[in-house]
């Protein structure tokens, strides 16, 4: 799942589908930038069923672009994930600014993506690298992104 104003169901151009061929859903973000927990569950709530795609995990965005940079609160990432946990499935942090999202916060990295199974961050944007990024995850994730990484030609991103 995904909020309707993040930056992969706006920018990305359907490479989730494309190249992982996942199907997301999206849900509409608030003008905060969360997504409001009573829809979270009542779409997680859907019936299992072969004819729908499962859905394995929600995408949060560490300050969000389409909503004026907002930061979202630990809070209701907190919160975001005691939901996810009931249902066995993992948080993700689209972390484009995820440091900057932090120093808003007054908290330090550990404490900022405590919630968070894996995390994406990218070193050009807030932090003034050229380029680079990293997932930051289980053993498992990692082996699983150096894998896409090498199938779709290494090392620029």
């Amino acid at each position: 799942m995904i909020g309707d104003l993040s930056h992969y169901a706006n920018y990305e151009r359907g490479g989730m589908a494309t190249l992982v061929g996942a199907f997301p859903v999206c849900l509409p973000n608030e003008p905060d930038g969360t997504i409001a927990l009573p829809r979270i569950e009542r779409a997680l709530s859907t019936v299992k069923d072969n004819h729908i795609s499962p859905i394995v995990g929600l995408s949060l965005e560490s300050s969000h672009n389409m909503c004026s940079g907002r930061v979202l609160s630990l809070n209701y990432i907190s919160q975001v994930k005691k939901i996810l946990k009931k249902k066995k499935l993992r948080l993700h942090l689209d972390g484009a600014r995820c440091w900057n999202a932090a120093v808003h916060l007054g908290v330090d990295m550990k404490t900022y993506t405590k919630d968070f199974d894996l995390v994406s961050a990218c070193f050009s944007k807030g932090m003034g690298c050229p380029l680079g990024s990293l997932v930051i995850g289980s053993h498992e994730d990692i082996e699983h992104a150096r894998n896409w990484r090498k199938m779709l030609g290494g090392g620029m991103r």
